[in-house]
């Protein structure tokens, strides 16, 4: 490598790095000084964060040494937590393979659980898929490059297997997807919760 190269590449690592670093703050310090922290805990709750996030809002602020209205955020984080715990929340937060139920009211936890679940199925159907089209594209390039007569018929073979899996990864995220649908529907059905 030249040394122009290294320079440009230690520049860019730096560059990530003091991004990310700087991303991993929940708060500045002015939002330390003027939040709202009811509001903030409002949000955080709606977002479906677990009750132990304020550490992460203490952390950020002690950094400046500002004090966290905890009792102001929890207030805040009790009502939004019952806004995302509900039935339509649950099935949405598992197709994005969030299916903790750990951090809603008791009250809450087992319809949000079981819409979750029937959610994350959704989402490990699509993961499978996603996996199985990787492979595929992965061999079908072999394939193009390899100009071995046996290595070629044994990529052959592992294609013809990925293109199996891909098709019961399909099949399984088209049943997960209809089961998915359902309890939607079933959710628009009943209406929303009564508070």
């Amino acid at each position: 490598m030249t040394s122009r190269f290294c320079v440009t590449l230690a520049f860019c690592a730096a560059m990530v790095a003091s991004l990310f670093l700087s991303g991993c703050a929940t708060l500045n310090k002015n939002e330390c000084q003027t939040v709202d922290w009811e509001q903030l805990g409002l949000q955080n709750g709606q977002n479906g964060e677990p009750q132990s996030y304020i550490a992460e809002h203490q952390k950020a602020c002690s950094q400046y040494k500002l004090p966290v209205d905890t009792a102001k955020w929890d207030a805040g984080w009790q009502k939004g937590i019952r806004n995302y715990c509900t039935p339509a929340n649950g099935l949405a937060a598992g197709q994005k393979g969030r299916t903790d139920a750990s951090m809603c009211p008791a009250d809450q936890m087992q319809q949000f659980s079981y819409y979750a679940q029937i959610g994350g199925r959704v989402h490990s159907a699509q993961s499978a898929v996603d996996s199985a089209r990787y492979e595929l594209d992965q061999i079908s390039n072999d394939i193009k490059v390899e100009k071995d007569r046996d290595r070629r018929n044994d990529l052959w073979r592992r294609r013809d297997d990925a293109r199996m899996r891909m098709q019961d990864a399909q099949d399984a995220l088209y049943v997960a997807q209809r089961q998915a649908d359902e309890a939607y529907a079933d959710l628009m059905r009943k209406g929303p919760p009564r508070q």
